[in-house]
């Protein structure tokens, strides 16, 4: 073909029964071909309406001719390709030589460009104040002004998502160091932030390393630092003022703590996380305007209830067998790690596990927050380690602010997808735990991690609610995983870590049964 165009032409006339249009114009006498399901008849367009040449054979709908009009192509009914040629003459030569010279030139439309985050001053200048008047301002101007769209997700920040070499950098350190040595982390990430020194994600995750090894001022200077740089453009800003709000609060500054939970309402005013975060705070220091302001937000879908409908989808939890033997820390990730999921929402991810009956996803309600329905990815394991499959979607149908627990149900759970056993009780202190999850950050998330640990405490009460306190490591998507002991049972679902070196908190299986018991929470009346 001389000009490696493909000129397609479907012509519809009355012949042989196909309906009437009128006959495309093209240049020269060009040849155009009307096809039947057992013949193609082609036509000059020149003469549209002198004798068709007829083409005898089974044929599919569509002719195409080369550019040139030399060759015609087609397709036969059975499979396979018919191909004839097309003597021209001197002057039509001269036209499929050229023709294609007189097309307007049509160029493809530039690739968008990715939209630079908006820097907010404000952001970039910040410094909490314990001074009340300040914090009322800075309450007061969320209230009136804070905007009502999400923040950028980092991972989709240009600046951070295409620094590729930071983030593999990031990735071996985090898989390469244990969470029980904060001082190699704090050493690797110092090191690797001065290579890349505006990689704002790995300074948050540095704040993380020392907080844990105990040198909370430098991690509330790490996280200041990691909200003026980042300066509002991303939702790491909603996340280390988070953060820097919990650390702050920890040590008896509310004052502090709100004006950071102010600036992160300014930035999305409707963000039920930091709604459910301040409102206590906001309570106990007798802000009331902003107690109203904040409880629609945080509590709107608090503590959803599931429908009838839904609740005869939920199962009723077996016990597990009598006797189950131990089994050694690759047994139990081989038999969990294709019941642990990733979920996956506009503003982050988290883990879950499959409980009960196929389909039937447990997670933390701060993983799923905010959303009516959100990603699953699931796992198979094969040679040794887990494959994530295609994401599904999952309808969340209940969610308790209490208990910090949520229900998914997947519509076509895959074949692959089984529930785990829940524990009758709690393991006692010094008993052995694991912890399955999906930490990590971007696209660079470490897909069915393991860690292992001990219960510290059975029963840790926290705010009035009793949690299971453990050793084993988790980081940011590892919530909602599960906790397991060495029977591959679930004892807990992971819900957070403290601000303290070696010290995690799950939710123990007792409210995990409780929640799917006939009388409790799951069947309300």
């Amino acid at each position: 073909m001389s000009t490696g165009l493909i000129y397609v032409l479907w012509l519809l006339q009355t012949l042989d029964g196909f309906g009437a249009r009128e006959l495309p114009k093209c240049p020269g006498a060009w040849p155009t071909t009307v096809v039947s399901t057992e013949a193609a008849f082609i036509h000059q367009l020149a003469d549209p309406k002198g004798n068709p040449v007829r083409l005898t054979g089974r044929f599919q709908s569509a002719a195409t001719w080369s550019g040139d009009g030399r060759w015609l192509f087609l397709a036969n009914s059975g499979g396979g390709l018919q191909i004839y040629a097309n003597e021209l003459t001197a002057a039509e030569k001269t036209v499929s030589e050229t023709w294609w010279k007189s097309l307007p030139k049509r160029t493809a439309p530039a690739p968008a460009q990715p939209v630079d985050a908006e820097s907010l001053t404000w952001v970039s200048s910040f410094q909490p104040s314990s001074d009340k008047t300040v914090v009322m301002q800075a309450l007061t101007v969320a209230m009136e002004e804070g905007r009502k769209t999400r923040s950028l997700e980092y991972e989709r920040f240009p600046q951070y998502r295409d620094n590729k070499a930071a983030i593999e950098e990031f990735q071996q350190i985090s898989s390469n160091t244990r969470q029980s040595e904060p001082g190699v982390r704090i050493y690797r990430f110092r090191q690797s932030l001065q290579k890349y020194p505006d990689f704002a994600p790995m300074k948050a995750f540095l704040a993380n390393a020392l907080r844990d090894s105990g040198q909370m001022s430098e991690a509330k200077d790490t996280l200041l630092e990691v909200i003026q740089q980042d300066a509002g453009r991303t939702n790491l800003t909603d996340m280390a003022l988070s953060n820097l709000a919990d650390m702050w609060s920890s040590t008896g500054d509310d004052l502090k703590a709100i004006h950071c939970l102010a600036i992160a309402l300014r930035l999305d005013q409707d963000n039920p996380r930091i709604a459910s975060q301040a409102l206590p705070l906001l309570k106990k220091n007798g802000f009331d305007a902003a107690v109203a302001f904040a409880s629609p937000r945080a509590g709107g879908d608090a503590n959803r209830r599931i429908s009838e409908s839904t609740s005869s989808r939920l199962p009723t939890l077996d016990d597990p067998p009598a006797k189950t033997a131990s089994l050694d820390p690759s047994a139990v990730y081989e038999r969990a790690a294709p019941s642990t999921v990733m979920i996956e929402t506009d503003e982050g991810s988290g883990s879950g596990v499959c409980v009960g009956k196929d389909g039937v996803i447990l997670t933390n309600r701060h993983v799923v927050r905010g959303n009516a329905e959100v990603k699953v990815y699931t796992y198979v394991y094969e040679k040794g380690k887990a494959r994530r499959l295609e994401a599904h979607r999952a309808a969340v149908v209940y969610e308790s602010q209490d208990q910090d627990l949520a229900i998914l149900i997947m519509d076509r759970p895959p074949a692959t997808l089984k529930p785990l056993t829940v524990a009758l009780e709690t393991p006692k202190t010094g008993a052995k735990v694991f912890a399955i999850g999906s930490p990590g950050m971007g696209d660079q998330i470490l897909d069915q991690s393991i860690s292992e640990g001990i219960v510290s405490s059975p029963s840790r009460a926290i705010d009035g609610a009793n949690f299971i306190q453990h050793t084993a490591a988790v980081n940011p998507g590892n919530s909602g995983g599960p906790l397991l002991n060495d029977r591959a049972q679930v004892v807990g679902i992971v819900t957070f870590k403290a601000n303290l070196q070696n010290v995690s908190f799950a939710i123990p299986a007792e409210a995990i049964r409780t929640l799917f018991s006939k009388t409790g929470a799951a069947r309300p009346n």
